[in-house]
């Protein structure tokens, strides 16, 4: 499996989106005031949701690619402290993976309507997201019964954002419209990038909170699983 595509419909992330929104937002709150801001979210939501295309290209590795607090693929060496933690033993795949949906067209003179743009642009990113690690899951349940991982990325989980590059050198982003501007950053911007590991036990793999994350703590604010969730100590 090497620089596979998937695309995903935006039906199957909506639902998904807009609990990520709700969270982002703060709408998730009760109160008439709430249910009034969410419904303007919404009415932009419906404006840019027929320019979003969630695709996703991934190539799949052997465990032997796990080196310590590494992954080394093909000359290329990916640092994560999150990975120290792993029974490299119980580890059947490694997924390596970069996601878009695409140029979002919005245009405003309102600031809040923009905000509202760029929040669920983010939303649907993880939505993309958590609708690759289900697809990959379902797929390693039909073969043994494994586990999938969350995700590991550049900014995330102690991978620094230097390490963003070396997915482009891996994969092939240009079938999905994804390039890389400088450095450590994507064009569309609504992208990212990561590692799913699959393992015979989910006890196997570092947990999303917090004291599994081994990151520092200024990365907090960008989490999806501390904005989502709250810190779980």
């Amino acid at each position: 499996m090497e620089n596979q595509i998937i695309v995903f419909e935006r039906n199957q992330a909506d639902a998904i989106a807009e609990d990520y929104f709700k969270a982002m937002c703060g709408f998730n709150r009760p109160g008439d005031r709430f249910k009034s801001m969410l419904l303007s979210g919404l009415s932009i939501r419906d404006q840019i949701r027929d320019s979003l295309q969630i695709k996703v290209i991934m190539s799949a590795y052997n465990r032997e690619s796990i080196k310590g607090a590494n992954i080394a693929i093909n000359d290329l060496v990916f640092s994560c402290q999150a990975f120290d933690q792993i029974d490299k033993e119980k580890v059947t795949r490694v997924y390596a993976y970069l996601l878009t949906i695409g140029q979002l067209s919005f245009d405003s003179d309102s600031v809040l309507d923009l905000f509202y743009a760029d929040a669920w642009g983010t939303a649907y990113v993880d939505a993309g997201r958590d609708l690759l690690r289900g697809w990959l899951q379902d797929l390693n349940t039909s073969n043994s019964g494994e586990f999938l991982s969350d995700s590991f990325g550049p900014g995330f989980y102690g991978m620094g954002m230097d390490q963003l590059a070396k997915f482009f050198q891996l994969l092939d982003a240009e079938q999905i419209g994804i390039k890389l501007n400088g450095s450590t950053m994507m064009l569309p911007l609504k992208s990212c990038a990561g590692f799913f590991l699959a393992a015979s036990g989910e006890g196997q793999l570092p947990g999303s909170d917090c004291k599994s994350c081994l990151s520092e703590a200024k990365g907090c604010n960008f989490c999806r699983n501390y904005n989502k969730k709250g810190r779980t100590l």
